[in-house]
């Protein structure tokens, strides 16, 4: 799939199932517009409601960026033995999250460790010099209450708390679990703003004193001046409001009860935009939700708009689709993407001088984006996150020259979560196709297709197992990260599950055998042995070796036989499936040897 790129000379996006290449991009045009444009096309999606997701943050020169990773508590989005359907799945592993701070090399992709809390951390922010991040964490007081606390860290010496304040009176212990959001610097660095629970606080940094508070405010930003700060609030009038550092005399400047993201204001300093939905109800049978481009002049205190640049339909109520709006460094252009209900993504490259042109694209799945995304200062980098909503996500490098994603695991705990999305996709994309004849499929004892299916499913819909295919080559991108650090059981046993679909579905048979005998030691349960036994069947049969796959059929074929008479525990199978399934085998092992 090609799309052609407004503004750029001989540009396109390529949607490529070559090894290590997600996106092939092809472009000679000016890096800022490709910079724009393949961070939304490829990886937009819905923005979280919560900080929540693993967060991620550039150090000014480029050559470092911060990473928040989360394990533990969602260390595994799958159970073990997620690749089977004839018995009931225990629930995924978990215990206490754990919340870890990284150092990561932009180059090598190393990381190191620079701090690990009990309690939740917000994402990292970089001071504008380099020299420090700071970040947000929770804090036991004295008497159960949570306190908030703002640290900075300079390189690996051990971070320093520079204020602290309570939460309030209705902070509980359970809130030092609640995900905070990431500290915002100001453009010199004199100041810090936090927004724990929409209790907004601004700290000098100089000496650590809180110079403002100010409660329902969240998603703040400042001017490039740090005169003024503009954030969000549901108050009586819910809208964007502005208000010196020391948060005295806010005011309205945007009225609009939709406002979650954070304004961008130009580099003078002297004004801000924003895209506000509003509800446009002029024609009864077809209402719409209308977002226009406005910008909030500080001095004048004028509200212009400047164009209307998207439309959705009002579909049972529901309020706008997230945005995700970023300045684009050292210009006063704007990158927007929107996603609406069916999954598509509107991408536009704001300029408040220029009508921009927008583009409807599809992406790979709109919802793989969590978080913030941060450009590196060259342009050339994007610091990501991907992963489901509502748990912790994984970061990732997305280089901007040739497209490819570069998947970052600082521990086994984000690669084996990461692994397991990547194959929870892999699996939703396969079972959501419809059947060639439209009938529901007979059931099987295991998830993954048997090759004639598989190869069916490609001729019918080449979409699916194209889509299917670059999933699982970038799983294998994962899989192939080094980390310095021992695999416990249960984690050698979910790399090897994955790495067992993802190379089955590429049709690297052999190295999904090789998986299943990595697999097989680690199996609970003679169920689960059987199991493994039918999926290597399906290599066997993928490979064409038909002898070896007549032979272990026969003995699944006596062991079905058998189940629930004179083997201990065999009732947990379920044997009409079992049965199934080796009758569907054995008719393709007969077809494939007739052709």
């Amino acid at each position: 799939m090609e799309m052609k790129l407004p503004g750029l000379t001989d540009a396109r996006l390529r949607c490529d199932a070559s090894p290590a290449k997600w996106v092939t991009f092809l472009a000679r045009g000016r890096a800022t517009k490709v910079a724009g444009w393949m961070l939304l096309v490829l990886l937009a999606g819905d923005q979280p409601k919560s900080a929540h997701a693993t967060d991620q943050a550039w150090s000014p020169d480029g050559k470092w960026f911060a990473v928040l990773t989360e394990s533990g508590g969602s260390e595994f989005i799958l159970p073990p033995g997620w690749w089977q359907h004839t018995r009931p799945l225990p629930k995924a592993p978990s215990g206490r999250a754990t919340f870890t701070l990284w150092l990561c090399q932009s180059d090598s992709g190393r990381c190191w460790r620079l701090a690990t809390s009990e309690f939740a951390v917000s994402a990292p922010a970089w001071s504008p010099d380099g020299r420090h991040v700071a970040y947000v964490r929770w804090k036991q007081a004295g008497g159960g209450q949570p306190v908030v606390e703002l640290l900075l860290q300079q390189g690996f010496d051990p971070p320093r708390a520079l204020s602290a304040w309570p939460l309030g009176e209705g902070g509980t212990d359970d809130m030092a679990h609640v995900p905070l959001a990431s500290p915002v610097w100001s453009p010199q660095g004199n100041y810090i703003v936090c927004s724990p629970l929409g209790m907004t606080t601004v700290v000098r940094v100089s000496d650590g004193k809180v110079v403002g508070q100010l409660a329902d405010a969240s998603a703040p930003s400042w001017s490039g001046d740090e005169m003024q700060l503009a954030f969000v609030r549901n108050h009586s009038v819910p809208g964007y409001y502005i208000a010196s550092p020391d948060l005295s005399s806010p005011r309205l400047a945007v009225p609009t009860p939709h406002a979650r993201v954070p304004v961008v204001w130009d580099r003078s300093g002297q004004s801000f935009s924003t895209v506000v939905w509003t509800e446009h109800r002029a024609v009864p049978n077809n209402p719409l939700w209308v977002g226009d481009l406005v910008r909030h002049d500080v001095s004048l205190r004028r509200l212009q708009v400047l164009r209307r640049v998207f439309t959705r339909p009002i579909a049972n109520g529901v309020r706008p689709a997230d945005l995700l709006l970023a300045p684009l460094p050292g210009t006063d252009r704007l990158l927007l993407i929107v996603a609406d209900d069916e999954r598509t993504l509107d991408v536009l490259e704001l300029d408040p001088d220029r009508r921009p042109e927008p583009r409807r694209f599809v992406p790979l799945d709109p919802a793989i984006l969590l978080g913030r995304a941060s450009v590196a200062s060259d342009l050339k980098r994007v610091a990501v996150a991907f992963g489901s909503r509502g748990s912790p996500g994984s970061p990732a490098v997305l280089d901007l020259q040739d497209g490819r994603l570069q998947p970052i695991a600082p521990d086994r705990a984000t690669q084996v979560r990461a692994s397991q999305f990547v194959a929870d996709l892999v699996l939703k994309q396969i079972e959501s196709a419809p059947a060639a004849d439209g009938a529901k499929p007979p059931p099987r004892a295991v998830r993954l297709p048997n090759p004639s299916a598989y190869r069916s499913l490609a001729l019918r819909d080449g979409r699916v197992t194209d889509r299917v295919e670059r999933l699982a080559r970038f799983g294998l991108e994962v899989l192939r990260v080094e980390i310095d650090q021992d695999a416990t059981d249960a984690h050698r046993r979910a790399l090897a599950e994955t790495g067992m679909l993802f190379h089955y579905v590429t049709g690297s048979f052999g190295d999904a055998l090789k998986e299943t005998d990595v697999a097989e030691p680690l199996m609970n349960s003679s169920d689960e042995r059987l199991a493994l036994a039918i999926v290597r069947v399906q290599c066997y049969l993928g490979l064409a070796r038909w002898n070896e796959a007549r032979n272990l059929l026969a003995v699944l074929s006596d062991r079905a036989s058998r189940i629930g008479r004179d083997e201990p525990g065999g009732e947990t199978t379920d044997a009409a499936v079992l049965r199934e399934t080796i009758l569907q085998l054995e008719r393709e092992l007969q077809e494939s040897q007739a052709n």
